[in-house]
């Protein structure tokens, strides 16, 4: 999986975590506010049923005093209490719809509130002794409605706070699997890719130094006594002409030891021109024959094509200067998205468990197949010879 990929992925993951857990949190708001208005429109019923059993009670007792006025505007108010809490939820002044329960202890509380109200309007006087009988009985159903009102109200705030925690739980348990699953991937990446980076800017420190170190030896080995060569010649009396022959070569020497920091002008022909332009210069610097062998199935360009010729270079050199051989092999094969470098001698050789750790150009190596996803062995005993191999994982070694 590619870097964009990966990073779309857990982008994707990361949005989706905090959506859930913010929808959960809304929830989890919304069953708050609803317990809360819930709990403000039950205490609303119960007061107004509690009223209207303080209107029935003031009722009778307006009656046994004969005050008729009075008695006619309590009923008025005691028929209207009676009917807000029946249509409650139906069109009523109340959003709660009343249960089947409650409708049915209504519908028995009808005929009694028929009854108390023929008892207070249908004679000259209210017929007291009906009155009283009557309102026992609706006292009592009144008790039973409010009743039932506390206890769906539990039953409610019961069923709400059991939401409430499991959504919390399921919030909790959310957060958590985002971290597993979402941050903390993504911080382990993130300190992977930063330890790559410190490996590489290491790496590339490294490989500053030992270009440096290879400059100086090319410098110290090659152009160095040819120019005191010249110097010689120049102060003797040899034909100025010896000294100018001596002097292009000094100057084919620059233009090669340039073109090897540089790659790029041997690449832009192609990584077989440029594989061969390094037989030549091992050939004409160290005296070393490279034996090619290439089986190209496509182009290598790009940052592929710059790091395999620099791997390629290094490995040829350090068989020139240190396997102590007049002769090695390198073969490619493949393209640049599957191919298989191997460059190998039958020199001096190293202990090749230790070889990787303590060599800089060996470990520059690794890091080069690395930043093109490619994976780099390195074969090599005492005596026998070195072979080191470059793959990409879409071909074996």
């Amino acid at each position: 999986m590619d870097r964009s990929s990966v990073t779309h992925s857990l982008t994707l993951r990361y949005v989706a975590a905090l959506c859930l857990i913010a929808g959960l949190a809304a929830a989890g708001q919304g069953v708050l506010h609803w317990l809360i208005a819930g709990q403000e429109e039950t205490a609303t019923i119960v007061n107004r049923a509690g009223r209207q059993r303080m209107l029935s009670q003031r009722l009778v007792h307006l009656a046994m005093q004969g005050e008729q006025e009075k008695v006619t505007q309590t009923l008025e108010q005691w028929q209207a209490a009676h009917q807000e809490l029946q249509a409650a939820g139906e069109g009523g002044g109340f959003d709660r719809r009343n249960s089947p329960e409650i409708q049915e202890l209504f519908t028995e509380l009808d005929p009694l509130l028929q009854g108390m109200t023929q008892a207070v309007q249908e004679n000259e006087r209210p017929d007291l002794a009906k009155l009283i009988l009557l309102e026992g009985s609706f006292l009592r159903t009144m008790d039973r409605i409010v009743a039932q009102y506390e206890a769906e109200d539990r039953a409610r705030v019961l069923g709400l706070r059991r939401a409430a925690i499991g959504t919390l739980v399921a919030l909790l348990t959310l957060l958590v699997l985002s971290g597993l699953f979402v941050f903390r991937p993504a911080v382990s990446r993130l300190r992977r890719t930063m330890e790559r980076q410190r490996e590489t800017e290491t790496a590339l420190a490294d490989l500053a130094d030992l270009q440096r170190m290879q400059m100086s030896q090319e410098l110290h080995d090659g152009l160095a006594p040819n120019l005191a060569g010249i110097a010689m010649l120049l102060r003797s009396d040899a034909p100025s002409s010896l000294a100018a022959e001596q002097l292009d070569a000094v100057m084919q020497t620059l233009r090669r030891l340039m073109s090897g920091l540089d790659p790029s002008p041997r690449l832009a022909l192609g990584m077989e021109a440029a594989l061969s332009e390094l037989s030549r210069e091992v050939l004409e610097l160290h005296g070393l024959r490279l034996d090619l062998e290439l089986e190209l199935n496509g182009p290598f360009e790009g940052d592929v094509a710059a790091q395999l010729h620099r791997i390629a270079q290094e490995a040829v050199r350090n068989a020139a200067r240190h396997a102590r051989v007049e002769e090695a092999r390198l073969k490619l094969s493949g393209q640049a998205e599957a191919f298989r470098l191997c460059v190998q001698d039958r020199g001096h050789g190293f202990e090749s468990e230790t070889g990787l750790n303590q060599g800089m150009g060996l470990r520059i190596m690794a890091s080069r197949a690395q930043r093109i996803g490619a994976e780099l062995t390195i074969e090599s005993r005492p005596g026998v010879g070195t072979t080191i191999v470059c793959t990409n994982l879409g071909v074996g070694a």
